[in-house]
C-alpha cells in the first residue's frame, strides 16, 4: 500500500510541476517567437506579455447571468489581442485545469472515493467564487458548463460535447 501511495502522490506532483513548468509557454506556435520570449525553458518562468500567437480574441464567453460568471475580473480581457492565456499568473504556478485537478483531489481524499455531488459542488463553488484563481484563460469545456448552468440545468446535464452527431 505505501508504495501505491507515494506512486499515486509522485504522479500528482510531477503533473503538477510539468503545468507550472509549461505554463508560460501555452500556445506558442511559432519556435522562433517561443525562444525568443523564453529560451531555453529550465525552470519556473513568469508569461511574458504580449504573447505574439494568441488568439484569444478569437475565443468568445459572455456569461447570461451571475451563476455563470466565470471569467470575473478577466473577462475584460477577452476580444484583445496579443493577451497572454495566463498573464497574471507568477513563476511557478498551475493554470486553471491543474487548479481544478486539486479541486477534485481535495474532493475524492474527503469523500474517499469519486462523489459526483461533491465534486460538482465544489467545481462550481471554486468557478463561481472571485479570487479563486487568477487565470484570463477558461476551456470551453468550462464556458458549455456554465452556460447551461446559468440556464438552470441540474449541475449533472451541464456538460458540453464537442463530439460531432451525424
Amino acid at each position: 500500500m505505501e508504495k501505491t501511495t507515494d506512486s499515486l502522490t509522485g504522479l500528482a506532483m510531477g503533473g503538477f510541476i510539468a503545468d507550472a513548468i509549461a505554463m508560460p509557454v501555452h500556445w506558442y506556435y511559432d519556435r522562433s517567437a517561443l525562444r525568443h520570449d523564453c529560451g531555453t525553458v529550465r525552470d519556473y518562468m513568469a508569461p511574458k506579455s504580449p504573447h505574439p500567437g494568441s488568439i484569444l480574441w478569437r475565443s468568445e464567453y459572455t456569461a447570461i447571468n451571475e451563476r455563470g460568471n466565470i471569467l470575473h475580473d478577466q473577462a475584460r480581457y477577452w476580444g484583445q489581442r496579443s493577451i497572454h492565456y495566463h498573464q497574471f499568473l507568477r513563476a511557478g504556478e498551475n493554470a486553471l485545469n491543474l487548479l481544478l485537478t486539486k479541486v477534485l483531489m481535495d474532493s475524492l481524499i474527503t469523500c474517499g472515493d469519486y462523489d459526483a455531488d461533491d465534486y460538482l459542488k465544489r467545481y462550481i463553488d471554486f468557478m463561481l467564487t472571485p479570487g479563486k484563481h487568477r487565470d484570463t484563460y477558461v476551456e470551453e469545456c468550462h464556458r458549455k458548463f456554465f452556460t447551461a448552468y446559468a440556464r438552470g440545468t441540474a449541475p449533472r446535464k451541464c456538460a458540453g460535447t464537442d463530439i460531432c452527431r451525424r
